[in-house]
Parts: structure tokens; C-alpha cells; sequence
């Protein structure tokens, strides 16, 4: 079966979150050390880290967790297309030629850009339309990072070619199941691979970043990351599954027939955001809208939970337990486990319970999507009323 187009999974005028994965090829070594050639790629890791910054306060596009493997790198990413329309033509040229500069300094970082530069981009709509939708584009993301990356990797091992895979892998996360399951399976992905035993023994994964901005430093190590906690606290609104597509179909913050909730809404902060929360956080992040209706130690408490479950848990001794997650998420512990531990298996190109998973078929046109871990994760993850 081909596989899907990425236009069909991604909504450029909708916020919504995806899980994106690249691989390099012919089982190169992205990062750390080869075992075959004796090489060491270690110092890549901090390359792929300072680029992801970068872009993350370029961008239009919240980073709400990575991980940095040997060989791939996880992302997943919330496009925020609300914040992108709130800035002035003058902001998106600037944040464009920081991104594609015509000018640079002896260090390659960015010249700022002069007024007849600036003026080249503002003066053209159809440019500026079209420049907006590339900023909150997880494919421009993805293009500008894995592009830089591969140049600077083969100029240091002396050759050309392709670094990375041609297409990299999308999945778009449709509920708070899938998302709390996706930033799991991201952050403990190090865990999985044998690299270490604790959450906070391996540098470049979200989840170290996160519990580093924990202790009393005048600098945030996360601050260019979405933040974990929801900011919203308005009650969850019970899913409106009776409505058809065609009634749901353009209401703000949802999509077919599920209300766009903690992960993906978009809420009255974001002209403040667009106004000048960017500029409040050094233009490390695009907004401060949080990930999970949980808070930091919520969260840590579960990743811990399920390092220990990879580790040493058996099936029986999981079996009918509780996770330590908020009240207001009923988690069967055996079967999420289950579904974080085989999450890049479980998910192809869409992630969510099996209503949202119809909804969004009929989005694209289609009788049906394959997902075999649609059941699992409604049984696993389902919100309570």
C-alpha cells in the first residue's frame, strides 16, 4: 500500500499535533559512536539541540517534545497558525531572513536584515501569504533542521549525497490520549534504547530539559519548549460525537466531530501571545500554551512508572493498577503501558480513539485509515467526565 501524502495528514489552517520521526540513511550514524567504522559522532547531538532552538524561536510552531537517537530523531510539534496571522508583516519577514538570510556573518549566524530587504518581502501579498504558512509548517521545520544537519555532516566526514531518509514520518495525534501516549513514548524512547536507566540520565531528550528547568537557575533549560502544564483552566467540555462532520466542520478549535482540547485549542492568549509573549521568553518558543491537563511532577511520576514497567514489570503485576496521573485522566495501566512501549508500531499516520480515527478518514476522503492501536488507546486513555 502507498503511503499517505503528507497534505493529506497535515491541516495548515488548523492547530493540530504531530509526531515527526527522520532516519538516516543506509543505517548511518547520526550521533554517537559507530561501532563498524570506530568514528565518534557524539558532538551531532549538540548541532541537532542548538538548531531545534533556533528554529523553535523562528517558528510558528510549538516543540512540546524530542528526543535525539543514534541514528533518528523524534519530534513532536503543535503548528500554530492563530499566532502566525497575529504578527505584523514586518515580524514574519524578520523571522523568514533569520531563517534564510541573503547575509551572514564570519561566525554564519544571520546579519540583520536592512530596510530594502525587509521591504523586498512586505511589499509582495502573495509572498507574505505564502511565507506565513510556511512558518507554521512542520515540513519547513523539518526541512530547515535535517537540511543544516546534513550539510555540516557531510562537509565533516568528507562526502555527498543523502544524509537523512527522503520523506520523514508524520502521524497527527487527534486527542489527549494519543498525545499524552506520543510525548511519553518520545521521552522515554532512550529508556527503550538501552542508553540509560533514569529519566534524567541522557542529555538530549525533553524530559532532561524539564527536569533541569526544576532547579533554581537564572536560565531556563526548557524555556524554548512548550510548557507541560495547560494554562487554560477552563472545565473540559464532554465531546460532542452526536453532531456530523459537516456540523462541527469549521467551529473554532475543532475539527470533525471532537472539540479541540487541551493539546490543540486555541485560546484567547494567543493575540497576547502574538503581541509579545515571544519576545517576554527571548524568542525561545512561540507562545506559552501548555501540552497535558497535568503538571510537571504529574507528568515525571508517570514516566517513571512506565521506566520501571519497561524495566522490570511483568504483565501480571501491571495488570488492573493505576497509574499516579490526574483524576481527570482514567488510565488502564497494563494496556497504555503497552501502547507507549509500541507506539511507532501501534500508529501510521494518525493517532486517536476509534471515533476521531472515522472523523478524520472522512476528512480525507476516506472509508477508513489504518490504525491498529485505535481500540487500545480508548480502552487505555479515556477521558472522564
Amino acid at each position: 500500500m502507498a503511503r499517505s501524502c503528507r497534505g493529506e495528514i497535515f491541516e495548515s489552517d488548523t492547530v493540530g499535533v504531530y509526531h515527526c520521526v527522520n532516519r538516516c540513511v543506509r543505517r548511518a550514524f547520526l550521533c554517537g559512536a559507530d561501532p563498524l567504522t570506530g568514528c565518534n559522532y557524539e558532538h551531532r547531538r549538540g548541532w541537532i539541540r542548538q538548531r531545534l532552538e533556533f528554529l523553535a524561536g523562528s517558528f510558528g510552531l510549538d516543540v512540546m517534545a524530542f528526543a535525539i537517537l543514534s541514528n533518528h530523531i523524534h519530534l513532536v510539534l503543535r503548528n500554530r497558525p492563530d499566532i502566525v496571522a497575529c504578527w505584523s508583516d514586518l515580524e514574519v519577514a524578520r523571522r523568514w531572513y533569520r531563517l534564510c538570510p541573503f547575509r551572514k556573518q564570519e561566525d554564519g549566524s544571520p546579519e540583520e536584515p536592512n530596510q530594502y530587504e525587509l521591504a523586498m518581502l512586505t511589499n509582495d501579498p502573495d509572498r507574505m501569504a505564502e511565507l506565513r504558512r510556511r512558518l507554521s509548517h512542520p515540513s519547513w521545520l523539518m526541512k530547515m533542521l535535517c537540511e543544516n544537519i546534513a550539510r555540516r555532516s557531510n562537509r565533516e566526514d568528507e562526502c555527498t549525497g543523502r544524509f537523512f531518509e527522503g520523506r520523514y514520518k508524520m502521524t497527527r495525534l487527534l486527542d489527549d490520549g494519543a498525545v499524552l501516549a506520543c510525548m511519553a513514548y518520545v521521552d522515554l524512547n532512550p529508556i527503550r534504547a538501552g542508553l540509560t536507566d533514569t529519566l534524567d540520565g541522557y542529555l538530549h531528550v525533553s524530559i532532561h530539559d524539564r527536569l533541569e528547568s526544576l532547579d533554581d537557575s537564572p536560565v531556563d533549560p526548557a524555556g524554548w519548549l512548550a510548557p507541560i502544564m495547560l494554562q487554560s483552566a477552563a472545565p473540559r467540555e464532554e465531546d460532542d460525537l452526536s453532531a456530523s462532520p459537516e456540523e462541527t466542520r469549521g467551529k473554532e478549535g475543532e475539527t470533525f466531530g471532537q472539540p479541540m482540547k487541551f493539546a490543540m485549542k486555541s485560546d484567547a492568549a494567543s493575540s497576547e501571545v502574538a503581541a509579545g509573549t515571544a519576545r517576554r521568553t527571548s524568542n525561545r518558543r512561540p507562545s506559552d500554551r501548555g501540552c497535558l491537563p497535568m503538571d510537571l511532577d504529574e507528568y515525571v511520576r508517570l514516566l517513571t512508572w512506565l521506566a520501571g514497567a519497561e524495566r522490570s514489570c511483568s504483565e501480571r503485576c501491571c495488570t488492573g493498577s493505576k497509574l499516579p496521573t490526574p483524576s481527570r485522566i482514567n488510565i488502564d495501566a497494563n494496556i497504555f503501558r503497552n501502547v507507549v512501549s509500541n507506539f511507532g508500531r501501534l500508529f501510521r499516520t494518525v493517532a486517536g480513539n476509534p471515533q476521531r480515527t472515522r472523523y478524520e478518514a472522512i476528512r480525507r476522503g476516506r472509508r477508513w485509515l489504518q490504525s491498529p492501536g485505535a481500540s487500545q488507546l480508548e480502552v487505555a486513555a479515556s477521558p472522564i467526565g
